[in-house]
């Protein structure tokens, strides 16, 4: 993780909205974000809050209402097909489920091959050669190439995920929701695996969950997001140590501990905070966030 220099991502005011029927329903509103060169921003918020909106929208997968997309100095809020499909070799994503994500018809290979043969012009001994570097550099072997995705287990197929984003060797990759489908274990492992490459490639993410405290070991700022809009946004650790916003610290709440003692306090202690509280502006009332 470095400090912020150079803007890699800046999103002004950015609003997104659906038509669903005859209602209009926004997404996003007036969302500002910024990643810098070789940085990460973690963006964490409960399911539905428009934290994977937001990846979506700078990829061009959502509908842009009103803002900007700046990427690498360049406005993209509204580019074309041919130009997305240009960005691509720059803007890269990793995608939540490691078991729908890959074509289970296609050999490995064949699958990280396929960015390079649309981003380059290489040799077939090239292609290989680039495919079994970067299995290897992502802890699988060059013979992983040869199999097929069923052959996997989910902790392997996110890790074949990564190393098809980083193929065409991206300046800035959106990880959405990359671990959530994982065991704690090799959730662990995949943000060692992630943290490693960025320091190795001098990559820039956008780090997107909903468990603040996975966001936190990797990213140096983090953005809080609840319905639609960033409530929360500031230094990793200041936003984790010292939240600002009742929904922050719900979120840290909901974090799950081993110790079932400290967990019952914890939540009675959330009840007590939110029967006192004298304002429920940012207070989260979805069950979900409960934890056991």
């Amino acid at each position: 993780m470095s400090a912020v220099g150079e803007l890699m991502l800046d999103v002004r005011d950015l609003t997104v909205r659906y038509t669903r029927g005859r209602k209009v329903v926004s997404a996003l509103q007036d969302v500002s974000v910024t990643v810098g060169v070789g940085e990460t921003l973690g963006v964490v918020g409960e399911s539905g809050s428009g934290k994977s909106t937001l990846g979506r929208a700078i990829v061009g997968l959502a509908p842009v209402h009103s803002g900007t997309i700046t990427f690498a100095g360049e406005d993209i809020t509204h580019a074309g097909e041919r130009r997305r499909r240009d960005l691509s070799k720059n803007l890269q994503v990793i995608f939540q489920d490691p078991y729908s994500s890959l074509n289970p018809t296609r050999t490995i290979g064949q699958t990280l091959a396929e960015t390079l043969r649309v981003h380059g012009k290489l040799s077939a001994a090239e292609v290989s050669g680039r495919v079994a570097s970067m299995l290897e550099r992502v802890g699988l072997s060059a013979d992983a190439a040869q199999r097929y995705p069923g052959r996997f287990s989910g902790g392997q197929r996110q890790r074949i995920a990564i190393a098809r984003a980083l193929m065409a060797q991206p300046r800035l990759v959106i990880c959405d929701e990359p671990v959530s489908a994982l065991d704690l274990s090799v959730q662990a492992q995949v943000v060692n695996l992630l943290r490693d490459l960025q320091t190795e490639l001098g990559l820039s993410y956008l780090f997107i969950a909903h468990d603040l405290d996975i966001v936190r070991h990797l990213s140096d700022r983090i953005a809080v997001v609840y319905r639609g809009r960033i409530v929360e946004q500031g230094p990793a650790d200041s936003v984790y140590d010292s939240p600002e916003t009742d929904y922050t610290r719900a979120l840290l709440d909901a974090v799950p501990i081993p110790d079932p003692v400290r967990q019952r306090e914890r939540r009675e202690a959330r009840r007590a905070r939110r029967q006192g509280s004298q304002s429920a502006r940012c207070a989260p009332t979805v069950t979900e966030m409960e934890t056991p």
